[in-house]
């Protein structure tokens, strides 16, 4: 099969430290051999260090519990929080030294920015304007001091009923009928930490939209961006019709595994059982567009509709309009073509009401409800047989050696491209250590150098080496090598 094994990503890489801090304390989360009921009971204390900044942003109500141990890093100290990740850097300046970690940019939930507001009133930051619904809230928590920029638009979740915003450090979400000024945050720790932190039971917090899964739609995305597709909801799977498909937040993205150049978008109509609407005449309103589907009957369509349409891959993107205008709850128009639905919010600021429809969540809910989505990633991605290879350069390492870690990645006979495993080492002295492999070749191949080693001999030195990506669920081989002839 046509390999395909490259991360998404939408944001600047992380700092060294901090990324290899984070690795660190994922992998410090669990005690081996742990099961998963232990981890549901698994109590974690929130260090002294934090408790001044947790109590000023709102504690448990507004970060949630703490779900990892202390990991220090250096100067620098870091616990999981369910919606944050919290950091102090005892050497940082005053100003600086208590922060929250920017995770919705290393999820890479960040939209194409917008312009700004026609309106007045409207906060704008970071190119982005902020829900006014999120404004109020947003203020009386230190905003970008703390919250950091916004980094997406408002987005709508139809499962939850709820209106989502991502920010660099943390995610706003407000559901539909709540009280006015009722805003909670979405569990970005969680999410991040991964299995490897305690879990509990998922709520109104809970993040659905997905984040470092492998996908073969990359050049698409960069195309049509997520004004068109949304955020991922699922990595990419083999559908019951052969096909491979990844479902996003407002489409869903089909190819043919013998073709990955070809890529469409699934129709959606038919499988929702979307209504369709009686078939019109031209209502010869210069305010509409009429868009004849058979004979001279069609459907009319609002110019802004339309208009956004042609901005966006037109006719031969969405296929045929299959509905007239249709009133939705919450104050929302919508309006349908085969393969999207596009939407008219009037919740939203003037300017920004129009939109594509998140209807993969539909799609999404239904194939898991069929079971579709549980394949052996964990994820939605296609089922793998992947192997995890290691070797050293030096079984036995004498002073003076330098010690070279290799590792391969294959998905039944075809090498993985691009990948970055983690290896975790364990020195002589106790103190364990992460660091990241290059990205595996043609062969799906990398190496690791290793800093000189010291240890008496006959000393152990454990290492083992995960595949990162493979969430929530990694896959690592663990291996020793021995140092010998050290006094």
């Amino acid at each position: 099969m046509t390999q395909w094994g490259v991360l998404r990503t939408r944001s600047f890489i992380y700092s060294t430290m901090i990324l290899l801090a984070i690795i660190l304390l994922t992998a410090a989360c669990s005690a081996p051999g742990a099961d998963s009921e232990e981890k549901a009971e698994q109590q974690f204390e929130l260090d002294p260090t934090f408790r001044e900044i947790y109590l000023n942003l709102g504690g448990e109500a507004v970060l949630g519990r703490p779900i990892s141990p202390l990991m220090v890093q250096d100067d620098v100290k870091l616990q999981f929080v369910e919606n944050a990740l919290l950091r102090y850097n005892s050497t940082g300046p005053d100003t600086q030294r208590y922060q929250l970690e920017p995770l919705g940019v290393r999820m890479g939930l960040q939209d194409p920015p917008v312009a700004p507001p026609n309106s007045p009133g409207l906060k704008y930051i970071n190119q982005f304007v902020i829900f006014p619904d999120f404004v109020g809230f947003y203020e009386s928590h230190f905003g970008d001091v703390f919250f950091g920029k916004p980094i997406s638009t408002v987005h709508y979740n139809p499962l939850r009923k709820r209106y989502e915003q991502y920010f660099e450090n943390v995610a706003l979400y407000r559901k539909v009928g709540d009280p006015a000024g009722k805003v909670g945050l979405l569990a970005y720790g969680t999410a991040v930490c991964g299995e490897n932190c305690i879990h509990p039971k998922g709520g109104d917090s809970t993040l659905d939209v997905a984040f470092g899964l492998e996908t073969p739609f990359l050049e698409t995305l960069d195309r049509l961006t997520t004004v068109v597709t949304g955020f991922p909801l699922t990595g990419a799977y083999t559908s019951s019709d052969g096909m491979i498909e990844q479902v996003f937040e407002n489409v869903v993205l089909v190819t043919d595994p013998a073709d990955l150049g070809k890529v469409a978008l699934r129709t959606l109509s038919q499988v929702l059982n979307v209504q369709e609407g009686n078939l019109e005449d031209p209502n010869g309103d210069p305010a509409y567009h009429f868009v004849p589907v058979d004979g001279e009957k069609g459907y009319n369509i609002r110019m802004d509709f339309w208009e956004f349409l042609q901005a966006h891959g037109g006719l031969e993107l969405s296929g045929a309009p299959v509905t007239g205008m249709i009133p939705r709850a919450n104050q929302r128009l919508r309006q349908c073509f085969e393969k999207l639905c596009l939407v008219y919010d009037e919740n939203l600021p003037e300017g920004y009401r129009l939109g594509v429809e998140p209807i993969g969540y539909t799609y999404w809910e239904l194939f898991s409800r069929n079971g579709i989505a549980n394949s052996e990633s964990g994820s939605g991605g296609i089922p793998r047989n992947l192997i995890l290879n290691t070797w050293e350069k030096h079984e036995s390492l004498r002073p003076g050696e330098i010690q070279e870690i290799f590792t391969s990645v294959i998905d039944g006979d075809t090498p993985l491209v691009g990948v970055q495993p983690v290896l975790d080492l364990t020195l002589p002295n106790g103190q364990l250590l992460s660091y990241i492999f290059p990205r595996t070749d043609a062969n799906g191949q990398s190496s690791l150098p290793l800093p000189q080693l010291d240890g008496r001999s006959y000393t152990l030195v454990p290492y083992q080496v995960c595949l990162s990506g493979e969430n929530p669920k990694p896959k690592c081989k663990a291996d020793t090598f021995i140092i010998v002839d050290n006094q």
